[in-house]
C-alpha cells in the first residue's frame, strides 16, 4: 500500500536517526517501527486484567472483552432509538 504521511519534526528526526544507525531504508525502518508498535499494542490488549465491579451481592469480575461487547450493545441501542426518533 502506498500512502503519504506528514510526520511531526521530532518523529521524523527519530526515524532518520534510526535509519542511519541501522543502515536500512526509510521504508523498512518505518515498517519495522510500526510492526513493533502494533505487536506491543496487541500484547497490551491480550494482557488486560479483568475489572472488578461492585454489585448488590459483593464484587464481580468482568473480563475486558465484555466491555467491548457492552460498547457494541450500547451503540446498537442508540442506533435503534435514533431510527425510532427517540432522544
Amino acid at each position: 500500500m502506498r500512502t503519504t504521511l506528514t510526520l511531526e519534526p521530532d518523529v521524523a528526526q527519530g526515524i532518520e536517526e534510526l535509519r542511519r544507525q541501522s543502515g536500512r531504508s526509510l521504508k523498512r525502518t518505518v515498517n519495522d517501527l510500526l510492526r513493533s508498535a502494533l505487536a506491543g499494542r496487541a500484547a497490551e490488549t491480550s494482557a488486560r486484567e479483568p475489572a472488578t465491579l461492585p454489585s448488590s451481592s459483593g464484587r464481580i469480575l468482568v473480563a475486558p472483552e465484555a466491555f467491548d461487547e457492552i460498547g457494541a450493545m450500547l451503540a446498537e441501542i442508540d442506533e435503534d432509538e435514533l431510527r425510532r426518533g427517540g432522544s
